[in-house]
């Protein structure tokens, strides 16, 4: 089901022409080169260097443009690296190991121009957590994944023909913690949108307290994937 999945995203967004790549050993280059360049996005590998991964972020802070679209791949989740990706407007984040779909699915999420309503503004940080969605209101509870999150909340898929929740919907959330104790938060639905080529509806969520769910979640995320 999984692969089944992953082939159809491939084909939804897949073209002959959607990505060229560049690479360099590093970027070095001043602030003009990349003011001058249009790249799609630019993906950067951090060091695994507790001494010199200060000096590398702030490098990326003095000399890429803010409005870049910005993919780092991220042995580790520390505090100044999250600091760091709030001075950018596009920005995604994974930890590595990443494999060649969810690099994939990253650079997707991180180019697709969403409509009105739907603009993500925050860095995100992309998943595959389990879930489980429950309304007290409609005494339904719906299992699903969650695919991304941010400080100001997250976006998860449910399996579904038709949608279970609307927008202003209130939702508790459960994720599945690999083995730790679930850990629950409060959340509205604030877009739905049915994925094409699958039974599958997405749902982006605002939490209701923003930073203390978004730093409890990722440091809990972050512990269960080293």
């Amino acid at each position: 089901m999984r692969e089944q999945e992953m082939l159809n995203e491939v084909l939804e967004h897949h073209g002959a022409d959607v990505f060229t790549f560049e690479t360099t050993a590093s970027f070095g280059q001043d602030v003009t080169f990349w003011t001058l360049q249009n790249w799609a996005a630019l993906v950067l590998v951090l060091p695994d260097d507790e001494v010199l991964l200060p000096h590398f972020l702030q490098k990326l802070k003095n000399t890429v443009p803010r409005s870049l679209n910005l993919l780092l791949v991220a042995p580790t989740l520390t505090p100044q690296l999250m600091q760091t990706t709030s001075l950018f407007t596009r920005m995604r984040v994974v930890k590595s190991p990443v494999d060649g779909f969810s690099l994939y699915r990253n650079l997707i999420d991180l180019t697709t121009v969403y409509p009105a309503g739907m603009i993500q503004t925050q860095p995100r940080y992309l998943t595959d957590q389990q879930i489980l969605v429950v309304s007290d209101f409609k005494n339904k509870e719906s299992p699903g994944q969650m695919r991304n999150l941010s400080t100001g909340g997250i976006y998860f898929e449910i399996s579904e023909l038709v949608p279970s929740f609307l927008p202003g919907d209130l939702i508790r959330i459960m994720v599945d913690l690999q083995g730790l104790n679930s850990y629950q938060f409060d959340a509205k639905v604030i877009w739905s949108k049915p994925l094409a080529n699958a039974d599958v509806t997405g749902y982006g969520c605002a939490f209701l307290n923003n930073e203390q769910v978004y730093d409890t979640i990722l440091a809990r995320v972050s512990s269960t994937n080293k």
